[in-house]
């Protein structure tokens, strides 16, 4: 049966939990658009502009942990982890009732302004652009809303746009105060701390920069080998496929949670609308105590064991070096930009600016050959 817009709609607010965020309801996009005759909802369209977008393809080339020089072809760049965050984003969605139009778009577009090399190279342009005199320095959330807006124009919907905005995880944001968002955008920091310490540990395991050995000290790794020994007696720890499955248990174990977790909330707080989940004071999509202890745990274990590595911070220490010197060269000479760019600077728009938007851009390897080529 063909479904028209008004079904759709008519769909969600039949079936979707009465603190979702429906599509009918949306406040709309900055600029107003004619709706195209397709059908389609807001949030949808949102999923489509960003993923046809050029900084969302370029996430491919770009450092999660491991840079360029580093990873082999399974470590993952961007890209997947994007991906691995809109999955569990959306199972933690559909369990709770949300709208997953909504969740996807917020999670394929949270890491869409993020620099090359990771977060040493957020780090490193966050100090230059101090260091030129802008007190905010540089935030790949804070980019990622720039980017969507100013760089690619996509004219997104305010809610996909507040979820980009308000994103933040253990690494981002620290110390910002932002107002309680919508149950969509809350379930996509969740999420991403779900895949990112899913996937470093798998990266992480599979290079031998963590051994075994280490890891079974840790809770969550001790909860999984459980789990998987009694689903599977015969499977060893040398299998090829037993840490995907110990990861995979560790992903389902905190998702699990946290649908258990929040559901118990937003009945303890009697939340029945967004405009009780505005008005509370606390997130209410959260961890319980004994899986969030377990999540830090093992936080702080990829910390010592695999980010603060020698061999990783060899590597970021190198790619910082490569967004500094391609810094200088193209703000002490704008004829090095593209002319796009260069001609940005001489229409007065400012330079540190300018240069910050390029370098954010960049793949890992595309900032390598500039760095290389104008090195020489």
């Amino acid at each position: 049966m063909l479904r028209s817009r008004q079904d759709l709609e008519q769909l969600e607010a039949e079936k979707l939990a009465p603190y979702a965020v429906k599509s009918a309801d949306s406040v709309g996009r900055l600029v107003p658009e004619e709706e195209d005759n397709s059908d389609r909802l807001p949030f949808q369209r949102d999923v489509d502009k960003i993923i046809w977008s050029k900084s969302f393809r370029r996430l491919g080339g770009k450092t999660q942990v491991k840079e360029e020089g580093d990873r082999d072809d399974h470590d993952r760049t961007r890209m997947p982890h994007e991906l691995e965050v809109v999955f569990i984003a959306q199972s933690i969605a559909r369990r709770l009732g949300l709208n997953e139009d909504l969740t996807t778009a917020i999670a394929l577009g949270h890491d869409i302004g993020h620099t090359p090399f990771g977060h040493a190279g957020e780090q490193e342009l966050n100090r230059i652009m101090k260091e030129k005199g802008h007190k905010e320095g540089f935030e790949h959330n804070r980019h990622s809303l720039y980017t969507v807006d100013e760089l690619e124009k996509l004219n997104l919907t305010n809610e996909v746009r507040e979820g980009l905005d308000k994103h933040k995880s253990s690494y981002d944001q620290a110390g910002r105060k932002v107002k309680t968002s919508h149950l969509e955008a809350q379930v996509v920091n969740r999420a991403d701390e779900i895949a990112y310490t899913g996937h470093d540990i798998d990266d992480g395991l599979r290079s031998g920069i963590i051994s075994m050995e280490k890891i079974k000290e840790t809770k969550l790794w001790q909860i999984a080998a459980e789990n998987i020994a009694k689903k599977y007696p015969s499977i060893k720890e040398d299998d090829q496929n037993y840490i995907q499955q110990c990861v995979g248990e560790i992903i389902g174990y905190l998702i699990s949670d946290i649908c258990v977790n929040t559901d118990a909330k937003l009945q303890e707080n009697n939340i029945g609308s967004v405009e009780d989940v505005r008005n509370s004071k606390d997130e209410l999509v959260q961890f319980s105590a004994e899986a969030k202890s377990h999540l830090d745990e093992m936080g702080e274990f990829l910390r010592k064991n695999f980010y603060q590595t020698e061999a990783i911070k060899t590597s970021n220490e190198h790619g910082q070096k490569i967004i500094r010197d391609l810094f200088e060269i193209y703000y002490n000479d704008p004829a090095t930009l593209p002319e796009e760019h260069e001609q940005l600077v001489k229409d007065g728009k400012d330079k540190a600016i300018v240069v910050k938007n390029y370098i954010a851009g960049m793949t890992d390897k595309f900032a390598k050959e500039e760095w290389a080529r104008l090195k020489n």
